[in-house]
């Protein structure tokens, strides 16, 4: 998209150069300095549009719900160092937020053993368990269903 817009209409528009450099660094997951920039533009009010600036806002904030989410699913430990930059916060304010979120804090010398933030060494600081994910109900294959995904096996090899 970017590509085909005049290049008269990217050099006049500053808020179009901004919002198309956050977009570029969410498609690139360079989450760091997505929320350094992001949380920069909103502070100096760089967008002229007051929409634009309320859409920012709610994109920083679905960003961090995602990634926390992507989080709890990914990590089974996780230290406050790796998860600051992945949540756009300060390794201070990881604790809280997570906390909130359900987490239960550890010792880093009670999860040493876990380790999987850090691929086996206990990081410095707090490290983040996350809740427990809730259990998924066990799925019963119908003969109905085995004999359909048969059918649809058997199309596809023809």
């Amino acid at each position: 998209m970017w590509k085909r817009l005049p290049v008269d209409l990217k050099k006049k528009s500053r808020d179009l150069s901004l919002l198309w450099k956050l977009v570029s660094l969410l498609l690139q997951r360079d989450f760091a300095s997505f929320f350094a920039q992001a949380s920069a533009a909103s502070a100096a009010n760089a967008l002229t549009v007051p929409l634009l600036a309320r859409m920012l806002t709610t994109l920083i904030e679905e960003v961090r719900v995602e990634n926390l989410k992507a989080m709890q699913s990914a990590y089974a430990v996780v230290s406050s160092e790796v998860a600051a930059p992945l949540l756009g916060v300060q390794s201070a304010q990881v604790g809280p937020l997570l906390l909130q979120q359900g987490w239960t804090q550890q010792a880093a010398a009670a999860a040493a053993g876990a380790g999987a933030a850090t691929g086996g060494a206990a990081p410095a600081g707090s490290l983040f368990v996350p809740p427990a994910a809730v259990a998924s109900k066990s799925r019963e294959i119908t003969k109905q269903q085995l004999q359909q995904l048969t059918g649809y096996i058997a199309h596809l090899e023809d």
